[in-house]
């Protein structure tokens, strides 16, 4: 069974090479690009080329590999389950496309899987061994995926009242809208700006401003962004002054900000029990109970 497995492994890595070092993709890459640029007197053609042979010689040969398997993994997974790692792509802030994901995934988890079969090859159960560690290859991204994501929402829901102040100071100058989100892009680095900066890139390419918007709004998953860009929308269109709806959010998720943290200050007793029952009570008694218990126990052995 080991050897089956080895031999297994040894030809899913021969072919990820051969398809990899194999001349027929770049060829037709090559004739689809002379076709496209038949016109063009081969000038395209040859800044391709040129570009191609920029790249490092890893990114030219793997890559093609990588997008094939991400391709089959890919068709092999649910609707429902595609769209729910690409929200979290979204979310965490990774500009990486869904096959390519799911390639890693693969390839990660036969790696695992793989070693530990050969780590455990002489026991009984390196059969469960190797099925654990495809498993945690298999999910190992997807924890760090989710906890990346976690981090960015928490940053730019920390930011957010900032980000609101920044508008309505700019909306009040003069600006228009899309000028103070140029502001905020410019003046907020991390998260808020890459955010921010998509929204204006969206809109530049001709997409509407609450398509933009909500866009964002999904792509960061943050509920408070969600209410500020519904009200944005909202104060638009039954134009209302921005600048004072602004205003007015900005002062509302502080004042909800200041009400979470009285709400976990009002937790920490109950969260002080279970270290105090288990650490700090015993500690007490020894310290107290002690000399009596030892007293107690002198007594009883009559001295000795």
């Amino acid at each position: 069974m080991l050897a089956l497995l080895l031999l297994l492994t040894f030809t899913a890595t021969a072919s990820i090479a051969a398809m990899a070092l194999s001349p027929r993709a770049p060829a037709a890459a090559v004739v689809q690009r002379a076709r496209a640029a038949a016109g063009l007197g081969g000038v395209a053609v040859v800044a391709d080329l040129d570009d191609d042979l920029r790249r490092p010689m890893l990114e030219r040969t793997m890559l093609p590999a990588i997008r094939r398997v991400g391709a089959v993994v890919l068709g092999m997974t649910p609707e429902v389950r595609r769209q729910k790692m690409q929200a979290a792509l979204r979310a965490a802030g990774h500009d990486l496309d869904l096959g390519a994901w799911l390639a890693r995934k693969a390839l990660l988890a036969v790696v695992l899987g793989a070693v530990g079969a050969l780590l455990l090859h002489g026991s009984g159960y390196w059969p469960v061994v190797a099925g654990v560690a495809a498993f945690l290859g298999w999910r190992w991204p997807d924890g760090n995926l989710e906890r990346a994501g976690k981090q960015r929402r928490k940053i730019i829901g920390k930011a957010l009242p900032d980000v609101l102040d920044l508008l309505c100071v700019s909306v009040e100058a003069g600006l228009g809208f899309d000028g103070a989100m140029q502001k905020v892009a410019e003046k907020f680095p991390g998260p808020v700006a890459a955010e921010f900066g998509g929204y204006l890139r969206d809109v530049r390419l001709g997409q509407g401003r609450d398509q933009a918007l909500r866009a964002m709004a999904q792509r960061c998953g943050v509920p408070e962004l969600q209410t500020t860009v519904a009200v944005v929308i909202q104060a638009e269109r039954l134009g209302a002054s921005l600048a004072r709806v602004l205003r007015v959010q900005s002062d509302e998720l502080r004042v909800r900000r200041r009400q979470a943290a009285q709400e976990r200050a009002l937790q920490i007793p109950v969260k002080l029990i279970f270290p105090l029952v288990l650490f700090i009570f015993p500690a007490i008694f020894v310290v107290l109970l002690g000399p009596a218990a030892l007293h107690v126990m002198t007594l009883f052995t009559g001295g000795h």
